[in-house]
């Protein structure tokens, strides 16, 4: 007959068998959740492609635009500033992404700068190669407008059909 501890020990040695098989099932479930996300969801981590290579992503400071650089998955984590560009990285002037809106040709952008307050407009034409840096892109690809006016002008003269693109509303607009 077996004694009372031999019996509680033969418990305890299962129990922790289950508890070790459950942690690791449980590890391994949480490791192919966070891999499979930056391929299913690359949004939850902030990110959002904006075709050849270009990415919005939400940042603390602000949402920028940027040349992808860091991408795991269809997730992008970092990369050359476009837009807000060196030019407009002043601490004092601020500026950072509210809208944008994108097809397969162009990317619009609606920037807002602080002190004073002020809105600048972006059209980005995505004809550029992947391999062109963010300096090529700026000076040869994209214009930028401080008047809301001119902006609508250029899309009108260059047909660029607003009514079928992507939208994409920052939290901040």
């Amino acid at each position: 007959m077996k004694s009372f501890f031999t019996h509680i020990s033969g418990i305890r040695s299962k129990t922790l068998k289950f508890l070790l098989i459950g942690i690791s099932i449980l590890g391994i479930g949480v490791v192919i959740f966070f891999f499979s996300s930056e391929w299913l969801w690359p949004e939850s981590y902030g990110s959002h492609h904006l075709g050849n290579g270009v990415y919005l992503l939400e940042w603390d400071g602000g949402d920028i635009i940027v040349q992808g650089s860091n991408i795991r998955g269809r997730t992008c984590y970092g990369g050359s500033y476009i837009i807000p560009n060196a030019e407009n990285s002043n601490a004092n002037r601020k500026e950072h992404v509210v809208k944008v809106k994108y097809d397969d040709s162009w990317i619009l952008v609606k920037t807002v700068l602080c002190n004073p307050l002020e809105f600048k407009f972006y059209v980005i034409e995505k004809k550029f190669d992947k391999k062109d840096n963010e300096e090529v892109i700026l000076n040869k690809y994209t214009k930028s407008f401080n008047d809301s006016i001119e902006f609508h002008r250029y899309i009108q003269r260059n047909n660029i059909s607003v009514s079928d693109m992507q939208t994409y509303q920052t939290k901040s607009e």
